[in-house]
This record gives structure tokens, sequence and C-alpha cells, in this order.
């Protein structure tokens, strides 16, 4: 055990790598029982904080395991060993170790916050504050226990109280860089935009490679419809770290809420040489094309969402709207069924499904279809005004008036204001209250001209007579 000799005497602060590669090779070669008689536990302790300090937590639990062997009663191994799972992502197992050295330490201040930084990860908050706050107990001043009840107040919603605390960092040499960026999610989380921003700036000039910091506040910008600043945060983001999934999608989303969707595509196609499989990337990607009427491409993408999440709402959605377009109206019909089985109360999804049946000559289906997307939603007019005109062509005129009088009294400027006194004529027209009728198509053809050909086709007859004909030649 020559090796170990070599490494009592030469372990320091930040030991070659060749003396770890060493001890690999002697702990694969040799016993415990060997181990113990040639080193010390004091060594292997130190060992194993150097492994935890540099992040190296497979080596961490291997020698953490060994250091047991010769300590098996020393909570401090014990809790090292936990650290090491915890990283490792092996939970269950932590909170294994922790237990053991809690029952030989149940007064280690860095135990106690060890343990509720494993429940704030795991997203026990309550636990999270419990074991912090007996931490503090025992040591008011411990920065760590500080610090995890102030993430575990944030994570829980609480972000004024979690607030005063990041701003008792600010002057932490070790937390105050991360503090500032917790103050930035805290403060956009309260609403407070301009010291959001402030925050993220701070943090940004004391560690520019932060790609994260620069991708939040580009979200930040976005959110408040600031379109060109968010993607030039996104751009610096990408720039330190190209292979960054989550910036190339929100690029493209905020080139999409600027509607500069050729854009928009571009940045979703360079995100999914990243994640190929990203499941909002791809859906997002094919609403673009929808916006470009590209409906075949637009339908790929769906479907590939589609092929990693069967029940996603909106690719269903938005592939069933594709596939109205191109005129394959029984497939859309399929894909909005499929989607209202998932969530039946969405009136968008209810009113294209009507669409769809009445393009395939089910009209009695559309006009149930058309009444549950209103009663879902009284305010969606375009709806009101299709399902008129639906009743209307079955001669429910009574039903069809009164959709079409709740459309006439929305606001002149209403893209279908005039469609909505034209379809009031004809309802009046089809209940033989001609002079009503005249009075309504004058209201339709002065705000849209073009009405009056649709008039002489819907209405060969009455073109002819007198009072209309007077109207449609003025």
């Amino acid at each position: 055990m020559e090796f170990f000799d070599s490494y009592n005497e030469q372990l320091s602060s930040d030991p070659p790598e060749k003396y770890l590669d060493g001890l690999r090779e002697a702990l694969n070669k040799a016993d415990a029982d060997a181990i113990r008689g040639a080193t010390s536990a004091e060594t292997l302790e130190e060992l194993v904080q150097h492994c935890l300090d540099r992040e190296k937590y497979t080596d961490a639990l291997r020698f953490s395991d060994v250091l047991i062997e010769f300590v098996p009663y020393s909570g401090e191994a014990w809790m090292k060993r936990g650290i090491a799972l915890h990283e490792l992502g092996k939970d269950d197992e932590a909170m294994e170790a922790f237990n053991r050295a809690l029952a030989l330490s149940p007064a280690d201040e860095e135990l106690l916050a060890a343990i509720s930084e494993t429940y704030c990860d795991t997203d026990d908050y309550e636990k999270a504050l419990e074991y912090a706050e007996r931490a503090l107990t025992l040591n008011p001043a411990n920065e760590d226990a500080l610090w995890n009840k102030a993430v575990a107040l944030q994570r829980s919603g609480k972000n004024e109280d979690a607030s005063q605390i990041f701003r008792a960092f600010l002057n932490s040499e070790r937390y105050c860089v991360p503090a500032l960026l917790e103050l930035a999610s805290c403060s956009d989380a309260l609403d407070n935009f301009d010291e959001a921003v402030a925050f993220y700036e701070r943090h940004i000039n004391e560690n520019p490679y932060n790609y994260t910091a620069w991708h939040n506040l580009g979200l930040l910008y976005n959110r408040r419809d600031m379109h060109q600043k968010a993607i030039d945060h996104f751009d610096m983001a990408l720039a330190i770290k190209e292979d960054f999934p989550p910036a190339w999608l929100n690029r493209g989303n905020a080139f999409t809420a600027a509607e500069q969707f050729d854009e928009a595509v571009e940045s979703y196609k360079n995100g999914l040489k990243h994640a190929p499989e990203d499941i909002p990337t791809l859906h997002n990607l094919g609403s673009a094309y929808l916006e470009l009427e590209k409906f075949r491409d637009a339908i790929r993408y769906f479907s590939l969402a589609l092929k990693f999440q069967p029940e996603n709402v909106e690719s269903l959605f938005g592939r069933g709207c594709c596939y109205d377009e191109l005129g394959q109206s029984d497939k859309a019909l399929a894909d909005f069924n499929r989607a209202l089985s998932f969530d039946g109360d969405d009136a968008a999804i209810w009113y294209a499904k009507a669409d769809a049946e009445y393009n395939l000559g089910l009209i009695k289906s559309s006009l149930l279809s058309y009444h549950i997307a209103l009663n879902i939603d009284p305010e969606d007019y375009e709806c009101a005004l299709d399902y008129a005109e639906t009743l209307c062509e079955t001669g429910a005129y009574q039903q069809a008036l009164i959709l079409f009088e709740k459309c006439c009294a929305q606001n002149e400027q209403w893209e279908h204001w005039a469609d909505a006194h034209y379809g009031r004529a004809k309802a009046l027209i089809g209940m033989e209250r001609r002079q009503e009728a005249f009075f309504a198509l004058e209201l339709a053809f002065s705000s849209n001209p073009k009405l009056k050909l649709e008039f002489e086709a819907d209405f060969p007859a009455l073109y002819t007579q007198r009072i209309f004909r007077r109207l449609i030649e003025n």
C-alpha cells in the first residue's frame, strides 16, 4: 500500500488528479481491512471533502463508503455520503444517510442545512423550512441555512418574505451574486419590472457569462412586449451557449409575438438541432407554419409533437385547423374530437369542431357544437355570427335574429359588423318583416357595399322590387 503512504504525505487543498486516479485503482484492488491499515480516517475525510468541493460526486460516494468503514459512528461521514447521493439524484438514499447522521449528530447545523437543501430540491418546502429553522436556532448566522430558507419561501410563492432575506445576502462574499439573480426573480413575481431588470443587470455585470441570466432577462422583456430587446438578450445567451434550447425556443416565441414568422421558424429549427424531441418547440414551429399558411409543413410538426405527447390538446387543435384549411374536414373533425376528449371546456375547439361539421354537411351536429362553444364563451361574437348564419339556413329565424342583434350591438369598427346587419336582414326577410329588413340592409350596405352583390345572389326576387332596387342603386 505504498500509494497510500505517498498520498498521506502529499494531500493538500488541491491534490493532483493522479492521486485520485491512484486511489481509485487502489480501492479496486484492496479490501477494506487493507485500506484501513494503510491510511487514516482524517485523510479519507479530507479526500471526500475535496471530491465534494470539485463536484466529483461519484468519487465522493465511493470514498465516503470507505470512510464509514473506518468510522461507522461518525455523523459527518454519513452526512457527506448523503450530500454525494443527493448531488447524484439519489434522494431517497440521501435521506437515509442523513437520518443516520441525524441520529448520531442531532445538533449539527451543517447537517440540518444539508437536509434543508435536499428538501428544497425535492420541492418539499415545508420540510425545507423546518430544517432551515432548526439550523438557524443553533446558529442564526448560518448562511447555508438562511439561503435555504429564502429559497423555500420563494419557491412556495412567498416572494416578499424571500426578497427580504435575499437582500441580506447583498453584502455576502459567497452569496451576493446568486442573491441578485434570486432578487430579480422575486421582483418579477411581484410584478416590479424596473427592479427586476435592475437586479438582472447587476447580476450580469458581476457574472457576464451567465447565459441563464441573459435568457431570463429576455423573458422579462418579452412579457412586456419589448420583443426586439428580448431577442437581443436571447442572442447574448446563445452567444455564450449555443446549445441552449430554451433560448432558441423563446427567441422564436419573441419573433412570433412580433409577427416575424419566417425568423421564428428559423429559430425553432435551430433549437431542434439541440433538442429534436422538445414538444413546445415542435408545436410552436407548427404554429408558425400555420400563420404562414404553410399547412402541410405545420401538420408535419404538429404530428411530431403528438408523437411524443399524444394528448397534446394544442397540437391536436392546430393540426385540425390545418386539415380544415386543406379541405380535409373529416381529419380535422377527428382531431377536434380527440382534443375535446382531453379538454371538453375549450370554446375555441368546440367552435372549430362546429365549422368542420358544417363543412361536412353535419348541420344538426354543428348547431349543437356552436351552441356549446357560445355557452362556454358568450363574448365570442364571430362564433355567434356563424351560429346565427347556420340557424338562418335551417329556417330558425327567430333564434338567428336574437344572435344577429347581439352581434349588431358591437362597435361599428368590428370587422364583421356589416355582416351582422346583413344577417339580421336575412332573418327579418325570412320572418316577412321586410320594412325592418330594409333598414338593416341600409346599415349593412353603407358599411360594406360589396354585400349588395351577395344580396342579389341570395334574394333575386327581392332584388327586382323597387324598394330594394333603390337601396342597391344608391
